[in-house]
């Protein structure tokens, strides 16, 4: 007796569904395939593993337990990180990782965000030394996460003029009027690697004190004073920056309130300040301010208890992603008690 059509017909998607994660799994496989040496017995796959999806999200870097063996391997590490940044996400992609999560399918598949956590962590570890990979992240930026493209920038800043091959890549960013949050950090790390290139960069900072964007505004400024571009810059002091993206928090423009929390989510600092005005945006309907405000009080880690209350409510948001990085918040505040 033959099966009825809707049950061949749920069987044949089955059947399809696992050859396309079969696929999935191949190809993610392919992209990060890389020699992987060995240190202290273990795989470095397993040391850039362990470093995580939010090690690259700090700058300046903290020590972390792979450091050593990153610093040990040297260049050696450099293909497993040239893979790493060559990953990419299509949308196909995308839904098989989904899917495989949902049915909770014994398939790993790296995402893109994990790839390029790890690159960065082991990029902001080995510093100098791998300026010869600068060509390979300045192809990956622009298809990077924002988070994981401020601090690329953070550590290409870091180099100074060494890490000037990545200019046109940065260009790019700033010169995109669709890129809402990362012109600004952009903005700052042409400056910092643009030093030799002052026929290029200079024109660049000086448009940008005419930008419709007021935070892109504000770091040409701060950028043309602070690195003495321009000696007929008629700012005579850089504004200050933290400053600037305090008033941003505070302000009602999603868009500016989301760039100042991706700021201090980086470098969580001034938290008797910033944290209040975060637990405030708490209240908005806006889910990637609610996102990047958790993530930012998880950066804060235990400054941030007063938040605990609205962070236990987003619990129960309707977006899951709201909810991941809430319950993410609470466990890094719970995390250890306040120093007093």
């Amino acid at each position: 007796m033959r099966a009825p059509k809707s049950k061949r017909r749920r069987l044949l998607v089955s059947l399809v569904l696992i050859a396309l994660l079969l696929t999935a799994f191949a190809f993610t496989f392919n992209q990060t395939r890389a020699p992987d040496p060995l240190y202290e017995g273990k795989p470095l796959s397993a040391w850039l593993t362990a470093y995580g999806p939010n090690t690259a999200l700090t700058w300046p870097r903290k020590s972390h337990p792979s450091d050593a063996a990153i610093q040990a391997l040297g260049t050696n590490c450099f293909p497993a990180i040239i893979a790493r940044l060559r990953v990419r996400d299509s949308f196909a992609k995308r839904q098989l990782i989904r899917l495989a999560r949902t049915l909770r399918l014994p398939i790993k598949i790296s995402s893109q965000y994990r790839a390029h956590a790890e690159a960065l962590a082991a990029l902001g570890t080995l510093r100098t030394t791998a300026i010869p990979i600068i060509p390979h992240l300045a192809d990956a930026v622009g298809t990077m996460d924002l988070g994981h493209q401020i601090n690329a920038g953070f550590w290409l800043s870091s180099l100074g003029p060494d890490a000037e091959g990545a200019i046109p890549a940065f260009l790019k960013i700033v010169t995109n009027q669709a890129e809402l949050h990362g012109r600004p950090y952009a903005v700052s790390t042409l400056s910092e690697i643009g030093a030799r290139r002052r026929d290029l960069i200079l024109p660049i900072l000086q448009q940008a004190l005419t930008d419709p964007n007021w935070a892109v505004r504000q770091q040409a400024a701060a950028e043309l004073t602070r690195n003495q571009w321009d000696t007929n810059n008629p700012y005579a002091s850089p504004p200050d920056y933290n400053e600037t993206n305090l008033l941003q928090l505070a302000s009602t423009n999603p868009s500016e309130q989301i760039a100042a929390t991706y700021y201090f989510s980086s470098q969580p600092i001034l938290a008797s300040n910033v944290v209040p005005h975060l637990i405030t945006n708490i209240a908005s309907t806006n889910t990637q301010l609610l996102e990047i405000t958790a993530k930012a009080l998880a950066a804060y880690g235990p400054a941030a208890q007063n938040a605990l209350p609205e962070l236990t409510n987003l619990l129960t948001h309707p977006k899951k992603h709201v909810r991941n990085a809430a319950s993410n918040a609470i466990t890094r505040i719970n995390a250890q008690p306040m120093q007093h």
